[in-house]
């Protein structure tokens, strides 16, 4: 439906006049009232115009219309057909919630004689203010005056043009139909953050909008339900927002990647798609979904099939198109970018927009204290020194997030502080050698070593305590040459290469088990001697087995002094390794039954009892076979009964228990639950 507000200049105000009674007031609005019924009764297509409110000499009113209405043309003689001597002002189009808050007002003033009769016309019924509120229910404007260029400019600067410039295109060719017909497509809209598709959605909007393909201005937007709407609620909200856009948004920066459909209820999100072939020619459908979303994407399909969804997503750019995105955003705040802005860019990697805007954000923060307003640039440094200072970005949100590895990220949180801290001995002058950052990763295969180094270097780049922030893994065969003198100059290139960021030496011991005078001594010196020579520009992570580790360290004492922290990495437990597979399974869409994570407990316990049994790497395997296994089963049902649901539900029977081994033993002192 299409909702309008529009209003008057009173000429000669009788209806203010002070010596009226209320019973005259009543009857003068009951007069207003029935003639502006007989006003609407005229209109064959079903519109219908009221008065809202008189005060002082101004008169609001409202009408409502499955079709665009002339509001200009209308308006005078709404005026003159309920006798009000009045000149039109001023209209346009409004949301839904506004035209209840003015027909709530016109039933008070007694200028409509029941809102909910009005509204049964139109089959939105019981629906009110208090309801649009449960269902958490936004309704927002599309901004019409765009101009075309405008609006290929904004995909671009939202480094979208990949898709979304080719669906202008489309939109844009030909010319506006003399009626709207329906929507041949609908969309999903993929991205990182939800600022980001709110500005593709804007956008494309304001495009259809302009070309007609949309009749109403007003959209409409979900993005988490209290789990309760009623299939009549859903069917009310659809009438309401008819001719206009309606959008479900998942993207949830706050839950699990995965849980997003959990968090915004998916019964709801059930009831509000089982409804939406019955509207797809009446209402433009635009779901904004998390990237990598495939089990969202196949419940969509399941419900509409049939409809056609053109797919936008976020462009991922190289690093001079990142530069270049980064300096317009800098100039359209008017300051200038410099070179800290740009180092937080990777050469190897891309980015999209979400990700640039984190980047931005945290730089002009930065900027805004130090350069601008350089008399607030302790401000920070007091706040840090007062209270805890909590380590900001989405490395280290990520490591949080991270099942298990409580001693790891204890030992990591201490470290960040320490070097914080002799970060702001240098800002503030106080001159003390910066110790070394190099660590000590122990602990058996598959318990995330090489995960947590990867996002330790990160978390080293968003803090500024690093200036590149990547990760360089190496074993013996990257660093041992294979004649005389080779291995030195292989060292020092490795170590040039993970230059402002982390070199994760895997299995370190192997450079020298059995091997003393060898080339592994070789390259332990040369290792020593670059760890020296690096010790403010980069960080050496030493990885392996616990008892090797230390082995290795007593082989070399130079080696032992230069090491910071020891950085323990206990074996999952029986849980933990339940709450990986759930996350693994979520990652591929599918669920695991209450019985299904019953059977994983007591196979998870057995194979602990294993020695080097893989930790994560063994769920990762388990769940593997059980997703084959699970393909089999399903193949063996009659196609009519299998449902959605039991597509991505793991049941028991689909996990193989491990044939037991003739020989369990003793686990090694430091590790297990």
């Amino acid at each position: 439906m299409l909702y309008y507000q529009f209003t008057g200049k009173l000429k000669n105000n009788d209806t203010e006049n002070s010596q009226m009674t209320r019973q005259e007031r009543r009857s003068m609005a009951a007069g207003i009232c029935e003639r502006s019924q007989k006003y609407s009764d005229g209109f064959k297509d079903g519109s219908y115009w009221f008065v809202s409110n008189i005060s002082g000499d101004e008169v609001i009113c409202g009408a409502i219309g499955s079709e665009k209405l002339d509001i200009n043309a209308c308006a005078q003689q709404f005026f003159s057909a309920i006798g009000l001597d009045a000149e039109h002002d001023s209209s346009d189009q409004i949301s839904f919630r506004k035209l209840l808050d003015m027909l709530e007002t016109a039933e008070r003033q007694d200028y409509v004689g029941c809102s909910s009769d009005v509204l049964s016309r139109y089959g939105i019924k019981d629906i009110d203010c208090g309801d649009l509120r449960r269902m958490m229910l936004r309704d927002g404007v599309i901004d019409d005056g765009v101009e075309t260029e405008k609006l290929y400019d904004a995909a671009r600067r939202e480094l979208a043009a990949g898709t979304l410039t080719p669906e202008l295109d489309r939109i844009f060719a030909g010319t506006a139909a003399e009626k709207h017909y329906g929507h041949p497509v609908h969309y999903i809209i993929e991205a990182d953050s939800e600022s980001s598709a709110a500005n593709i959605t804007g956008v494309l909007l304001s495009a259809l909008y302009k070309k007609e393909r949309i009749l109403s201005r007003c959209y409409y937007e979900i993005d988490s339900t209290n789990g309760r709407m009623s299939e009549d609620g859903i069917k009310s909200v659809y009438e309401a927002a008819t001719g206009g856009a309606f959008v479900i948004s998942l993207i949830d920066e706050w839950s699990e990647s995965g849980d997003e459909l959990e968090s915004f209820g998916k019964d709801v999100f059930d009831a509000l798609c089982r409804e939406i072939k019955a509207y797809s020619n009446r209402i433009l459908f635009i779901f904004r979904l998390p990237k990598e979303c495939t089990a969202i994407k196949k419940r969509i399909a399941e419900y509409m099939g049939g409809l056609s969804f053109v797919e936008l997503k976020e462009d991922n750019v190289g690093i001079e198109e990142a530069k270049s995105w980064l300096e317009a955003k800098a100039k359209q705040r008017g300051v200038d970018a410099d070179e800290m802005l740009f180092t937080q860019l990777d050469e190897a990697k891309t980015y999209n927009v979400s990700e640039l805007g984190r980047i931005y954000e945290r730089w002009y923060n930065t900027k805004l204290k130090t350069v601008i307003f350089p008399q607030y640039s302790q401000i920070s440094e007091c706040g840090i020194k007062q209270e805890k200072e909590k380590q900001m970005g989405d490395a280290y949100n990520e490591l949080a997030s991270m099942i298990g590895l409580a001693e790891a990220k204890a030992v990591i949180d201490k470290a960040l502080n320490f070097y914080k801290l002799q970060r702001m001995y240098k800002d503030r002058g106080i001159d003390q050698a910066r110790p070394a950052m190099h660590m000590v990763f122990t602990g058996n295969p598959g318990t995330a070593k090489t995960t947590v180094a990867r996002l330790f270097a990160r978390i080293m780049k968003e803090n500024e305590l690093l200036s590149r922030g990547h990760l360089v893994e190496v074993g013996r065969g990257d660093l041992v040459g294979r004649f005389v003198g080779w291995t030195a100059k292989t060292v020092e290139a490795k170590f040039r290469e993970a230059d402002g960021g982390v070199l994760f030496i895997d299995e370190a011991y192997s450079l020298v088990d059995d091997r003393d005078g060898s080339f592994g001594d070789e390259a332990i010196n040369t290792i020593v001697q670059q760890m020296e020579n690096r010790r403010d520009s980069m960080v050496v992570i030493f990885a392996g087995y616990p008892d090797k580790m230390e082995a290795f360290l007593d082989k070399n004492p130079g080696l032992r002094s230069r090491i910071a922290f020891h950085v323990p990495f206990s074996d999952y437990s029986a849980g933990e390794l339940c709450d990986i597979a759930k996350h693994l399974g979520r990652a591929r869409g599918l669920k695991l039954s209450d019985g299904a994570i019953e059977k994983l407990g007591g196979v998870f316990e057995a194979a602990r009892l294993s020695p080097d049994f893989g930790n994560g790497r063994y769920v990762r395997n388990l769940l593997e076979k059980t997703e084959m296994n699970m393909a089999g089963r399903l193949l063996s049902i009659e196609p009519d009964a299998i449902t959605a649901e039991s597509l991505t539900l793991i049941m028991p029977e689909d996990i193989e228990v491990p044939a037991a081994k003739p020989e369990m033993h003793e686990k090694r002192i430091g590790f297990g639950a």
